[in-house]
């Protein structure tokens, strides 16, 4: 049985419908005992503008002050307002409001926390004067240090079903261990894939037409790249039938 311990979970948030998706994905997963949610919700830095009047730059300071103080308000109303939804979950919530850029402030907050899953939504919001935290879900999944989920709205109801690609590398091994954490027996159904891809090894430089299909591959190599794939997924299946 594989061990199950209390997660370090960082839930980012900016009230977009991805974002939703996001909160309602993390709230329909069934965690280990002792799993922490840390909800964020970032304010993004507003840049000042310069060459114009004193009296002019002081209305522009005044002005983008306001806007200053009006995202935070709706930035904690946001953080507070999923905090209540995963608390009525049975979740226990750390909730937290920063300003910077979004992407820094996210990696800076997991490292903070050592977080052990990043959650966010595909996009956020695109109006002007809105979080766009969205824009930032490419850059999370390539530089944060530990794993990340990214949610998109959808209309199937829980329990939660998951496709898992095993290609027998470090990084797949981890996949499966990060599952093997949570209570899969709660989930419908997991499915573990993997693809036979034939390389033919051509040099650089020859293009699409003259490389050949996986059919002209000589059938002893076709048939080692099936052989290797069926072992991948062999050993992340198992992984998996044990935790459960």
């Amino acid at each position: 049985m594989f061990e199950q311990k209390g997660l370090n979970v960082l839930l980012a948030v900016d009230g977009s419908v991805h974002s939703e998706a996001a909160v309602t994905l993390t709230a329909g997963i069934t965690w280990p005992a002792g799993t922490i949610a840390h909800v964020l919700a970032v304010v993004p830095e507003r840049w000042m503008l310069s060459g114009f009047s004193p009296e002019a730059q002081s209305v522009l300071v005044e002005t983008l002050e306001g806007v200053r103080q009006a995202d935070f308000a709706a930035a904690a109303w946001i953080a507070g307002h999923v905090s209540d939804s995963l608390q009525a979950h049975g979740f226990t919530v750390e909730a937290k409001v920063r300003e910077g850029r979004p992407s820094e402030v996210i990696l800076d907050r997991a490292a903070e926390i050592a977080a052990d899953l990043l959650v966010i939504g595909a996009k956020g919001l695109s109006a002007p004067g809105e979080f766009r935290l969205g824009s930032t879900a490419h850059k999370l999944t390539h530089y944060a240090e530990c794993s990340v989920l990214v949610a998109r709205p959808t209309e199937r109801a829980q329990p939660i079903s998951i496709i898992l690609a095993a290609d027998g590398s470090i990084e797949a091994q981890r996949a499966a261990e990060f599952l093997c954490t949570l209570s899969l027996s709660e989930w419908e159904e997991v499915t573990v894939v993997s693809v036979a891809e034939a390389r033919t090894g051509l040099p650089a430089g020859i293009g699409p037409a003259e490389r050949r299909r996986v059919a002209d591959v000589p059938e002893a190599v076709h048939r080692a790249l099936l052989v290797a794939a069926e072992a991948h997924v062999s050993e992340l299946a198992e992984c998996l039938v044990n935790a459960a």
